[in-house]
């Protein structure tokens, strides 16, 4: 959200500053070349977000397409088979979740179980609870980027359920 903010400020931006060196600039055969240059820079103010997108963008794309594709599979087997592919859905979001939460703080060590929806068609493959446990390495209360984390995969804050473990030693 604070990236779209940003980027529509760089876009409004560009207008204006545009729009007040058109004003400011006398008729005559420069004027075209400042409107093609303030042209090609709009262009490029608009085009940044494309350039930006990150991995972890095309990462929650591939989650939605796999749930989509772990659905259809799931009508088709039996209930070991269905157990089975579940399982390792969940394994790979599990491992999806924790690579985000170390993206955004390599202090955190966190390892994350979620429960999905495998009886509800319509929901199957969303996430209806998840546990992080974060473990040794954190220098403060991290629950606030466990829980922005978890949002960004469609889990509500209350169903996210955060245990902190001290180990011994060290």
């Amino acid at each position: 959200m604070e990236a779209l903010k940003s980027w529509a400020m760089v876009v409004t931006g560009t207008v204006l500053l545009g729009s007040v060196c058109e004003v400011l600039m006398p008729d005559g055969s420069l004027k075209k070349f400042i409107r093609v240059t303030l042209g090609i820079l709009l262009v490029f103010s608009i085009a940044k977000p494309l350039v930006t997108i990150s991995d972890r963008d095309f990462m929650i794309g591939e989650i939605k397409q796999s749930r989509i594709m772990a659905n259809d599979y799931t009508r088709m087997l039996d209930d070991e088979n269905k157990f089975q592919i579940i399982k390792a859905y969940k394994n790979n979001l599990n491992g999806k979740i924790e690579s985000a939460i170390k993206e955004k703080r390599s202090d955190i060590a966190a390892d994350v179980k979620v429960d999905v929806e495998t009886e509800n068609e319509k929901n199957f493959g969303d996430i209806k609870s998840a546990t992080v446990i974060i473990t040794d390495g954190a220098e403060n209360d991290c629950s606030d980027v466990v829980r922005s984390v978890l949002e960004e995969f469609g889990v509500r804050s209350k169903d996210v359920d955060i245990k902190y473990i001290k180990q011994r030693g060290g």
